[in-house]
């Protein structure tokens, strides 16, 4: 080659294999500068090279066409090493599963192609080596894509469907998860309003009215009196029985329809109770309302003292 192009005149030992591809696609039919451009920087970045520019590449390839630039060779006994762009054997059967889309896409580009099978295969080649390298995959070969294409029109190759169907499936299987365990019932204890005896001992307490409630709907479920109180003996005479949501409203109401004086007793200390708790609850609320008031008020004056200051 009489004339110095940069980067081609001087090649590095590293570059060689690179640019032998380079020259090997430009003989091949449907030669496409863009592909072979990009397979070349992709390559010789690979290799540890920085690449020429294009317009330098672009004159190396009209001096190989008019014969004055020939294929490079390495010197003996340097061994070419693989490159990721060499049509390696089963390149396209070997393909992780997120770049089949891609390969099904390009298979049907294939077939879909019409009597302009060069401009097709180029598309699809196109299409495909974007896909692979934005996945980081190893890109595939011109040459490789092209053999591939030929075999799909021979009808040697299937449509990669089955794999992408398999994946798509398990992606949108069912996720099983583990059943829940149903939270055990919140338990509240109160001291009943009523004083008994113990047979025994003749000792007098208070039982405590326990009571077992849903944690999911807050709903009771069942309510018992500890100790148990078979045999023990109220002051004014009556029964304790077991009491459950469903017969509470017959416990508390005997049949001939009069409340006792033990059970008028006991709602009353219950609703006491109760109007208890819900002030405290209420001058709780009303307390925190009233910080967060003058929290408020109190920045509101700082921001305007500041405000002022700064003028």
């Amino acid at each position: 080659m009489n004339d110095v192009i940069p980067f081609f005149s001087d090649l590095h030992i590293k570059a060689i294999p690179a640019v032998q591809r380079l020259y090997d696609e430009a003989q091949e039919p449907g030669y496409s500068l863009p592909k072979s451009y990009s397979n070349l920087v992709s390559s010789l970045n690979k290799a540890g090279v920085a690449p020429p520019a294009r317009k330098y590449v672009v004159q190396w390839l009209a001096a190989v066409k008019i014969g004055m630039a020939g294929r490079p060779e390495l010197p003996a006994p340097v061994e070419t090493p693989v490159s990721a762009l060499a049509p390696t054997p089963g390149y396209f059967d070997n393909l992780p599963d997120a770049a089949q889309p891609a390969l099904m896409a390009a298979w049907d580009a294939i077939q879909a192609a019409g009597d302009d099978t060069d401009d097709a295969d180029e598309k699809a080649f196109e299409v495909f080596f974007d896909a692979i390298l934005a996945l980081g995959h190893m890109e595939p070969s011109w040459r490789g894509f092209v053999a591939y294409a030929k075999g799909v029109r021979r009808g040697e190759i299937e449509r990669p469907a089955r794999q992408v169907a398999e994946a798509a499936v398990a992606d949108t299987a069912p996720e099983q998860k583990p059943a829940e365990e149903k939270p055990e019932p919140r338990r509240r204890r109160v001291k009943a309003n009523v004083f008994v005896a113990d047979p025994d001992s003749g000792t007098v307490f208070r039982p405590e009215i326990v009571a077992d409630q849903d944690a999911a709907t807050g709903k009771i479920v069942d309510v018992t009196v500890e100790p148990p109180l078979h045999d023990l003996k109220v002051e004014d005479g009556h029964s304790f029985v077991h009491l459950t949501p469903q017969n509470f409203p017959t416990a508390i109401s005997p049949e001939d329809g009069a409340p006792t004086d033990a059970v008028v007793s006991q709602l009353h200390a219950i609703r006491d109770r109760m109007v208890t708790e819900t002030m405290l609850r209420l001058q709780a609320e009303m307390r925190r309302k009233a910080e967060a008031i003058v929290a408020g008020q109190l920045r509101a004056l700082a921001d305007e003292m500041e405000s002022k200051v700064a003028c």
